[in-house]
């Protein structure tokens, strides 16, 4: 694993719509933030942003629909008579906006001016409402809604936030 993994700058709580906790994983340098949900040892989630000046490029943002469930027990059993894994979906629940939103105030309080991704024809055919779903966090986009870049400009820093110092996002 390289050195950006292997140093966590943060864990933050984090909670999904019904106030389920779960634990991300912040992975900071200078031009490169890579955030990872766990629900315990399973990754649910992974962002991956690049910071280019005064701009955060969302590379991936995904939330797993087929995470493994970790099954100290059961798992080796089901390895062994040929089961497949037991799988969860985490998506729907609140934590991709939850995530962004931490994004989005992180971004503000290092003072960029923006934040920017693509939506990819793959990403529109998994969930067809990408585009309202960004539109709702307050992104700009093409607005027939097809694939391309997603933008949010920031405003100038406030001292308002809605991180908590305890660093809890909701």
């Amino acid at each position: 694993m390289n050195k950006i993994c292997d140093d966590i700058a943060e864990i933050l709580p984090l909670y999904d719509r019904r106030a389920k906790k779960y634990a991300l994983h912040c992975y900071f340098e200078q031009t490169i933030w890579i955030l990872k949900a766990h629900d315990g040892p399973v990754i649910i989630s992974q962002v991956n942003c690049i910071v280019n000046e005064d701009t955060l490029f969302i590379g991936d943002l995904n939330v797993f629909d087929k995470a493994r469930v970790h099954q100290k027990f059961f798992g080796p059993i089901r390895a062994v008579l040929g089961l497949p894994p037991k799988t969860r979906d985490y998506q729907r629940k609140g934590l991709g906006t939850n995530i962004l939103k931490f994004l989005i105030e992180r971004a503000k309080k290092q003072k960029l001016r923006r934040i920017i991704g693509n939506l990819f024809p793959r990403d529109l055919a998994a969930n067809p409402n990408l585009p309202r779903w960004y539109q709702s966090l307050g992104f700009e986009m093409d607005a027939t809604g097809k694939p391309g870049m997603i933008q949010l400009e920031l405003p100038k820093p406030t001292k308002s936030s809605t991180i908590t110092d305890g660093g809890t996002l909701h």
